[in-house]
């Protein structure tokens, strides 16, 4: 599908597929047959704007039981749902070309699937200190409006058809990756609980996707639960030896290793990059990635050293770094760096 670069919230027509099978304009809905109708959409939309051959679309829609006419019965489905998608005007149409037919979209007639998937990409995985915490929740109410646009199941209608599993698995996990940008969000705005309560119910759907476990176990940490932390782990565990008979990532049981030694790292606030100020001296950047990626790797965020700036690195190494709470920090971000 083309992706256009549209706004989520403008007012137009709109083919709806994350749920129910819809066509909306500025008036209304467009009713579009449930059954072999919106099925038939649905084989349109997916290779939108591609050409669908007539026998590719006979064998999708039924299979082994055919019609004994089966392209005359294809024809008559396509003319009702040109007849259901004519008050979209020129928005949307369905193009024949020799023996194949084609689905066009163009503005102001949208997919809400392309507003959601550029939606999601655009929301940031991490802040910088100087961003918050204006940007993350702009991006907590970026990723609201995203999430809105959900409205069940993708592709509903076609949810059993051969055709369409690849692109619902697909949206399935842009849904999971906006709410786990949401849940990061939350974090960086310090609302643990919230952000608890949420990635609950995301490890329900995805107990098999182990960053939103880390997440969890994050979240849980920071709300003072250990205990609670350490049993999601346990879980998260057992889940993927029975249904994958594989253990955790490194990434999942380092996590696990600094919820047990209670590492300050965790507890940074906010868990992000740092940003130096105007004119200071920091360290090089090479050092700076090296940290960066070593705290990620545990728990989801670009740690480093974020409750200073980098321009706290003036001298050689962590024997020389006093012992509040931030200094305590970076010293153990270079310890863990040297013991890599």
């Amino acid at each position: 599908m083309l992706i256009s670069s549209r706004r989520v919230n403008a007012p137009t027509s709109r083919v709806l597929v994350l749920g129910p099978i819809e066509v909306t304009t500025a008036s209304g809905s467009v009713a579009i047959r449930e059954g072999m109708s919106r099925r038939l959409l649905a084989a349109l939309v997916i290779r939108a704007p591609m050409p669908v051959p007539a026998d590719v679309l006979i064998d999708e829609l039924w299979d082994d039981r055919q019609p004994t006419d089966a392209r005359n019965a294809l024809q008559v489905l396509i003319s009702h749902l040109r007849r259901s998608l004519e008050p979209l005007g020129d928005g949307i149409s369905i193009e024949r070309s020799g023996s194949s037919y084609r689905l066009v979209l163009s503005p102001p007639a949208e997919l809400d699937a392309e507003l959601f998937e550029e939606a999601v990409r655009q929301l940031p995985e991490t802040f910088t200190l100087d961003q918050l915490p204006e940007a993350a929740e702009a991006a907590l109410g970026r990723a609201d409006d995203a999430l809105a646009l959900w409205r069940g199941p993708p592709y509903v209608d076609a949810m059993y058809d051969e055709f369409a599993q690849v692109e619902i698995t697909r949206l399935r996990e842009l849904h999971a990756t906006a709410h786990e940008r949401r849940a990061q969000a939350l974090l960086a705005l310090r609302r643990n609980a919230d952000a608890v309560e949420a990635l609950q119910r995301l490890v329900d759907e995805h107990p098999l996707r182990e960053s939103v476990w880390s997440s969890l176990i994050l979240a849980l940490y920071r709300s003072r639960r250990q205990a609670e932390a350490l049993r999601a782990y346990a879980t998260a565990r057992e889940q993927l030896i029975d249904e994958l008979g594989v253990e955790p990532g490194p990434d999942l049981r380092e996590l696990e290793r600094r919820v047990l030694d209670q590492d300050p790292v965790l507890d940074v606030e906010p868990p992000v990059v740092p940003v130096p100020k105007k004119g200071s001296r920091t360290v090089s950047p090479g050092f700076v990635d090296a940290i960066r990626m070593r705290c990620r790797s545990a728990s989801g965020f670009c740690v480093g050293c974020a409750l200073r700036p980098p321009s706290s690195f003036r001298r050689s190494g962590p024997e020389q770094i006093g012992n509040s709470q931030s200094e305590r920090i970076c010293r153990s971000s270079f310890e863990a760096l040297r013991l890599s």
